[in-house]
């Protein structure tokens, strides 16, 4: 049966090469068309820097946020400052130590 065969595993029609076997040049161009595609999707995502043009007061108008203040009145915290603004002034005058 496998008289005529040099090894088992090798193929009867020894009179082509592998770059004549049906299919290989769409596999080398599917191959080629995938490395290019790779390579521009990787330029295109890592290759471009992130560019932002400084604002030249065309954009809309920002306004810095103010501090909510949710002070009510309270008699002993006006106390209570007054006596804290009072040390601060006794201790930067020098009556006081710190």
């Amino acid at each position: 049966m496998w008289a005529d065969r040099a090894h088992p595993l090798q193929p009867t029609d020894t009179t082509r090469s592998i770059d004549q076997t049906e299919g290989f040049e769409l596999r080398k161009a599917l191959i080629g068309a995938l490395g290019v595609s790779l390579t521009a999707g990787f330029l295109a995502v890592v290759g471009t820097p992130a560019l932002a043009s400084p604002d030249d007061g065309h954009g809309p108008a920002t306004k810095p946020a103010t501090a909510i203040v949710d002070d009510l009145p309270n008699p002993l915290e006006d106390k209570r400052r007054e006596l804290r603004k009072t040390a601060v002034s006794d201790v930067v005058s020098g009556r006081r130590d710190s």
